[in-house]
Parts: structure tokens; C-alpha cells; sequence
């Protein structure tokens, strides 16, 4: 049966001049410990696990792979290597960086009014401004106001009855929602 070879961390294998020609002893290198085994005992299970006692054998709460698997290399982001190539410097200026060539070409088309470079450079400088939807404004009809103007359209188109009758319903209509359709 084939053995492996002990490593630094393993038992190494000794023989005593007094001992049975039987027996093997193997004495570990870290903690000093002696153990024996008989040379005619099955050092493997049937599965190919060592038997119990075997100096070769992971003791209890010993992990079979102390450094576990190696770590991959992660991938670079695109981010990552936009920075490094920022900070490379420019073939035809080489005392200016990328980034340097860029921020200038961005304050040179600002400066000649163009409005993309202008707002480019607004948003990087100062920030984005806050994009507020509109809130919905203040339905006219409802108000107080609202009810004094129709009144006055009405008495206004009395002596019209076919034009008043139009305006009014006109003005009273509502859309599916609820809310009257003449904004």
C-alpha cells in the first residue's frame, strides 16, 4: 500500500531501536506526541479515509485546507480604468494629464458659449439642480372668484339664451376624472 510523505506539519515516522518490529512510531514535529501504529493494521477505511489514529489523519476541529480555496482576481470595473487612463499623461502635452486636457477643453467651449459645456461644467462644479415636477395648480373653477365670473358671464349673455345655455354648459362640464374640463 502506498503512503504519502509526511510534510513539516505531519508526524515523521521514527523507529526505536527496542521496539516491536511491528510497530511503527511516529512522533510529530509541532507537539512532540508519540503515537504507534502497527504495521499490519489497516491504515485506510474502506472509503480512503485514514483510520482513526492514523498520525496523518486531520484531528478534530483541524480543517483539511487551513488557507481554504485561493481568492480569484476580480475584475476591473470600467470605472476603474477610466480613472487610471485620466490620470495617464497626454501624448501631445506630457506635463498634463488627461483629466487636466479635458477640464480645459470643457472651460475653453464654456467660455465660447457653448450651452451643453456650460451646463456639463455647472453640473460637475455645482451640482445637479433638483429636477421638481410642477405641482398640479389650483383648480380656478372651484374658487370663490370663479363663482362671481360666472355669474356675471351668465347675467352678461341673458339677452342671448341660446349663447348663455352654450357658455354655461361649457363651463359646467367635467372630464373623467372629476375635475372640470375648462382650465
Amino acid at each position: 500500500m502506498k503512503q504519502r510523505k509526511p510534510t513539516k506539519s505531519t508526524p515523521s515516522p521514527t523507529m526505536t531501536a527496542n521496539a516491536d518490529p511491528n510497530v511503527l512510531e511516529l512522533k510529530n514535529e509541532k507537539s512532540g506526541k508519540i503515537s504507534a501504529i502497527s504495521a499490519n493494521s489497516a491504515t485506510h477505511k474502506k472509503n480512503g479515509d485514514f483510520a482513526p489514529g492514523h498520525p496523518w489523519r486531520f484531528q478534530p476541529g483541524q480543517s483539511g485546507n487551513p488557507k481554504g480555496r485561493p481568492p480569484r482576481a476580480k475584475p476591473k470595473l470600467v470605472s476603474d480604468v477610466l480613472r487610471d487612463g485620466l490620470a495617464q499623461p497626454f501624448p501631445n502635452a506630457p506635463e498634463k494629464s488627461y483629466a487636466e486636457v479635458i477640464g480645459d477643453s470643457i472651460l475653453k467651449a464654456a467660455s465660447a458659449g457653448e450651452i451643453r459645456a456650460i451646463v456639463e461644467l455647472l453640473d460637475r462644479t455645482e451640482g445637479k439642480a433638483r429636477q421638481v415636477a410642477p405641482a398640479e395648480p389650483p383648480n380656478p373653477l372651484l374658487s370663490e372668484e370663479w363663482a362671481i365670473l360666472r355669474d356675471t358671464i351668465a347675467d352678461t349673455l341673458e339677452r342671448f339664451p341660446d349663447a348663455k345655455a352654450a357658455v354655461l354648459e361649457a363651463l359646467d362640464q367635467k372630464d373623467p376624472n372629476g375635475n372640470y374640463a375648462v382650465r
